[in-house]
């Protein structure tokens, strides 16, 4: 293979791995799941990363996705050279990051049970259009 196809092929891998990011979910109850988020970046020439931080970007993608209910449970990067981790990208090299751990609320803690009993406060009664009680007995005053 001639240096030109080799440079071509690189520059090809790193074109399609640039943007590689991905997000699973697993709901496990109405308010609570877990989760996977993955990223990789193509480096080159040691200073390039292209186009993020892999560690970063998959930290984000599971902020944006599941917001302030979020528990990192394991977090770890890949490859990992250890000492020679330089020696990635020295002249092209791929690094990833993946993210695993829980969202939301989980319905039988002391924390579920309050959020479930302050949602259900915050809505109140259920009526119907003309102001009505929707069930009997809704309107009764204890």
């Amino acid at each position: 293979m001639t240096p030109r196809k080799l440079f071509l092929a690189f520059a090809f891998a790193g074109a399609v791995l640039a943007g590689c990011s991905t997000r699973t979910f697993n709901r496990e109850t109405d308010t609570s799941g877990t989760f996977r988020t993955e990223a990789a970046s193509f480096r080159f020439l040691i200073f390039f990363e292209v186009p993020y931080e892999p560690r970063l970007r998959a930290m984000e993608l599971a902020r944006d996705s599941w917001g302030d209910n979020l528990r990192v449970e394991r977090a770890w990067e890949w490859p990992n050279l250890g000492f020679f981790q330089f020696l990635n990208g020295f002249i092209v090299g791929v690094r990833g990051a993946v993210v695993e751990g829980e969202y939301g609320i989980p319905p039988n803690t002391k924390e579920g049970m309050a959020a479930f009993q302050k949602a259900k406060d915050a809505r109140g009664p259920v009526r119907a259009v003309d102001g009505t009680p929707s069930t009997p007995g809704q309107g009764e005053r204890r």
